[in-house]
């Protein structure tokens, strides 16, 4: 609201409501989408292909299919695909700092 006092025109915050916690919500989403930059086509793409499997599966499975996806078990991360073990990298120790060094 713009408010004029002796020739000098001022800018003045009125509260037009008591509290604004959906201003909040989509000012904090729209920082969350700006610093985790979402692929969105490829999450769309990915809940269309697992629409399309539960789609096809008969509906007492449908149930178990869910539980099945979620205790798959994971790969080994010291194994390759064909269950070689992974080569070792061998990493130079980083130089001390004054951040690492005053232990």
């Amino acid at each position: 609201m713009k408010t004029t006092k002796d020739y000098v025109t001022t800018m003045q915050w009125v509260k037009t409501r008591e509290r604004n916690e959906a201003l909040d919500c989509f000012v904090y989403a729209r920082a969350a989408q700006s610093v985790l930059k979402p692929d969105f086509r490829m999450i769309r793409k990915n809940l269309l292909e697992y629409a399309a499997e539960i789609a096809r599966v008969p509906e007492p499975e449908r149930i178990i299919l869910g539980a099945r996806a979620a205790a798959k078990p994971q790969p080994d991360p010291d194994r390759t695909e064909d269950g070689r073990p992974r080569p070792q990298v061998l990493r130079r120790k980083p130089a001390s700092s004054f951040v690492t060094g005053w232990r």
